[in-house]
């Protein structure tokens, strides 16, 4: 069994984009890889899992030819797989049906902590330079999105709303007025990456849109 921050962890690290395996015996495992930009997060990453990985230290993926973003020598991402483990077939089953991401009802009602949400914004958010933050969860439908909404509002005192973003993905809408309560749940993350808290300006209508990219 995972211990219990991990398995918090690991819950947010899934509503992100890390990829899922299993076996038919042995039991599942979780792949983590951050760009390069955000090694320091990726090593965070690397110490909360260290006593579920086989690796001395995360991999470095280095492009041997150059081709769109990819620059043949120069460091691309860091990445690790942690052990397959049945510790980890819990999480699976939270998120795979029939070998696809999905998303089950009450996921967020009975598992997302502020811990979690906490890695969730960290592994996918990106804060704009309008003070908005897109997080990007891939592979969500509409009706899923609708649900993860419910869910959200309900267990975080939310108002976010599901809308089209750019006419191409799905995304949910945390309102500015909502700063100070995301704010409240997002202290577990690490020092190096305090930049993604929302910063509340009192007085000024327009604290921090949040946006939650699900496609």
């Amino acid at each position: 069994m995972l211990p219990p921050f991990l398995f918090e962890v690991a819950i947010g690290n899934r509503l992100g984009d890390r990829s899922l395996y299993t076996t038919k015996t042995k039991g599942s495992k979780i792949k983590l890889e951050q760009g390069r930009v955000n090694k320091d997060y990726l090593y965070h990453l690397f110490e909360l899992y260290k006593g579920w990985t086989n690796y001395e230290k995360p991999y470095r993926y280095i492009p041997k030819v150059t081709k769109g973003t990819y620059t043949r020598g120069v460091i691309k991402s860091y990445s690790f797989r942690t052990i397959t483990h049945p510790a980890f077939d819990k999480i699976y089953n939270f998120f795979i049906c029939n070998g696809k991401k999905t998303y089950k009802e009450g996921l967020i009602t009975n598992h997302l902590t502020s811990v979690g949400l906490s890695y969730w914004v960290r592994d996918d958010g990106s804060l704009q330079k309008n003070n908005e933050i897109i997080l990007r969860t891939m592979g969500f439908t509409q009706k899923e999105n609708i649900q993860i909404v419910e869910e959200l509002n309900r267990k975080f005192k939310l108002n976010s709303k599901v809308v089209c973003h750019k006419k191409k993905y799905w995304a949910i809408y945390i309102p500015a007025s909502d700063a100070p309560t995301i704010r409240k749940h997002l202290v577990y993350l690490p020092e190096s990456i305090k930049y993604k808290m929302p910063l509340i300006k009192k007085g000024h209508r327009s604290l921090y849109l949040y946006i939650f990219i699900i496609h």
